[in-house]
């Protein structure tokens, strides 16, 4: 099971702004992936612009998703 900061609670036992702080943390962690993914595109000679847009692609189909279940 993945834990979160000293008292290695998940993130289910986390209070409100312990959440928070974990989901902005993973948001910035997921935007620093993307960029990773899209420099490593670059030096393998692909479509970096194309793998860009591939991933906004999947992060907005997971907004759709939490817009529609939530």
């Amino acid at each position: 099971m993945h834990t979160h900061g000293i008292a290695e609670q998940s993130f289910e036992e986390l209070d409100f702004a312990g959440q928070s702080r974990s989901i902005n943390g993973t948001v910035s962690h997921l935007e620093r992936a993307i960029k990773a993914h899209v420099r490593r595109a670059t030096d393998e000679g692909r479509d970096s612009q194309q793998i860009l847009r591939n991933r906004i692609d999947e992060v907005r189909r997971m907004l759709e998703r939490l817009e529609r279940d939530v």
